[in-house]
């Protein structure tokens, strides 16, 4: 069952330009507000700029930098509430979900369908809401 999208923002992080553009492709269509970066430094600046309600990280290239993404998030006053869904063509859920603290990580494994992509944005999106706000601790 989708949900309504509310506009809700997504950062689509990916180096592969053809990735990037099928993933735009499906999530405007389905409402959302869509943003994407080739990188994690284009990534970090729009979204301190515009805040989304959840990353998509495409990982294919580095694990490396899927991960500090998720702690320099983490360590982001306004950014350490957002969730994370990592993208990657093989298995390697056990080496990111203990590296990135957070309730709110999630991992697809490459190819996945659009319906796929769409429910886990909106499941994940729905269930950082149920969090309490971040603190500048």
């Amino acid at each position: 069952m989708e949900m309504p999208t509310d506009n809700k923002k997504v950062l689509i992080i990916d180096d592969s330009k053809e990735t990037r553009d099928v993933m735009l492709y499906i999530l405007k269509r389905r409402g959302f507000l869509v943003e994407a970066a080739r990188d994690i430094d284009e990534g970090i600046d729009i979204i301190l700029q515009v805040k989304p309600d959840i990353i998509i990280f495409n990982i294919t290239n580095s694990l490396v930098d899927g991960i500090e993404l998720g702690l320099r998030l983490r360590k982001e006053p306004k950014a350490r509430n957002i969730p994370i869904i990592f993208v990657s063509p093989r298995d390697e859920t056990s080496l990111i979900i203990g590296q990135v603290p957070g309730a709110t990580v999630e991992y697809i494994e490459k190819p996945c369908s659009a319906r796929q992509l769409i429910e886990e944005t909106n499941r994940l999106i729905a269930f950082a809401k149920t969090l309490p706000p971040a603190t500048d601790d």
